[in-house]
Formats: structure tokens, C-alpha cells, sequence
């Protein structure tokens, strides 16, 4: 009888400016069989499922939203979503980003998770990087995300603060919830090189293509 493959769900949580996005896409081509998944675009789409409303505006509105969600439904309601979407492709490995509360990070590394999906083996990675470094991303003139007027230190050091109040296990508190990650990794060079080598090494632990 031929064994099962097993499929393999990354979690990723991610200091801001860490480089979280572009290290999605480079694992993507790194894997055949490979999806990812935005917790930030899951959440937008269900308000709009929801709601009916015009889109999220900004960033306490949508941490607003997510929160009295997770409150309501429990601090790993839009990770759920993710995976049972993961369990029912035909894909081999996922990564879903990003885990920010908590209680995301002590539910995906407790052993409940294990039960709900037997099939899947996980491993949730923290992705940090110096302050000064990330600050001299986020000051990146060439950036269109954000207009030029809000690249300031100012800004950034308010969004710093911002996704590290949360109090609760489904309030956004970043810090926090890298502590329950199995691997934290350090991205300071930028050139993605031996961080990329280092996610590799540390999916390689759980699997095999």
C-alpha cells in the first residue's frame, strides 16, 4: 500500500518590515504543490461577506474588526479558514501569514491542532529583524504602498507600538506571539540569501517533497 503524503502548513509571524512578503514569494518558487495564504486578505474578504460595506479604511478599523471577530469566534478563527481551504486542495504545503495574537501562536503549536488536522504537519516560524534595519525598509523611498508624506520615523515607530499593545490572546501583540514560534530567524542582511536557506533547513524538519 503506498504511504500518504502529507501535507505541510507553515505559519509565519513577522516583526513589520521583517520581509515577510517577499519571503512568500520567494518560498512559492521554491516548492511545486505550493499556496499561500494572506490572514490579512482573509479578513478583508470575510467584512465584505459579512458586512456589505465599502473595504476596511485603515489600520484600527481593521484591527478593530479582527479583534471583536477573534473575541466572538476565538483568538484562531481566520487560521481555521485558511486551513480547512488547505486541507481540501490539492496542494502540498502552504504559508500562512501572518500570525499575530497569541493565542494564534499557543493554539498552532499545542497539540489540539494535531487532532482537527491529522493530515497536516506544521511549523510556525518567527521572522525578525533589527529595528534600525527594518526602519531603513520602511523609509525606503521607492516604496508605492505607502504615500510619501507618512514615510517618517514617526509613523513607523506608531505602527511599532500599535501591533504590540494588544492584553488579550486575541488582541495584535507581534512580540508576544513569536514567543511560542519552533524557529525564529534573523533577516538583517536583506539580501534574503541565508534567510531563505535557513526557512529551507527548517522546513525540511517536517517535509519532504
Amino acid at each position: 500500500m503506498e504511504n500518504k503524503i502529507r501535507k505541510c502548513a507553515l505559519l509565519l509571524g513577522a516583526e513589520n518590515h521583517a520581509g515577510k512578503s517577499r519571503l512568500s514569494k520567494e518560498l512559492g518558487s521554491s516548492y511545486e504543490d505550493f499556496i499561500h495564504y494572506s490572514i490579512r486578505e482573509i479578513i478583508y474578504d470575510r467584512h465584505q461577506r459579512e458586512t456589505r460595506e465599502p473595504p476596511l479604511k485603515n489600520r484600527p478599523e481593521f484591527n478593530a474588526y479582527a479583534e471583536a471577530t477573534k473575541e466572538k469566534e476565538g483568538p484562531i478563527t481566520f487560521i481555521l479558514e485558511a486551513l480547512k481551504k488547505f486541507e481540501y486542495s490539492d496542494k502540498k504545503i502552504c504559508i500562512i501569514e501572518s500570525l499575530r495574537c497569541p493565542g494564534e501562536g499557543l493554539w498552532v503549536t499545542g497539540e489540539k491542532i494535531k487532532d482537527q488536522f491529522p493530515d497536516i504537519d506544521f511549523l510556525f516560524i518567527g521572522l525578525v529583524a533589527k529595528q534600525d534595519e527594518r526602519l531603513r525598509r520602511f523609509l525606503d523611498p521607492s516604496r508605492t504602498d505607502i504615500i510619501a508624506d507618512e514615510l517618517t520615523v514617526e509613523r513607523f515607530m506608531h505602527d511599532e507600538e500599535l501591533v504590540n499593545d494588544g492584553t488579550t490572546l486575541w488582541e495584535e501583540n507581534v512580540r508576544e506571539t513569536l514567543r511560542y514560534a519552533h524557529y525564529t530567524i534573523d533577516n538583517n542582511d536583506g539580501m534574503f540569501d541565508e534567510t531563505i536557506t535557513q526557512f529551507k533547513n527548517a522546513i525540511a524538519s517536517v517535509y519532504t517533497p
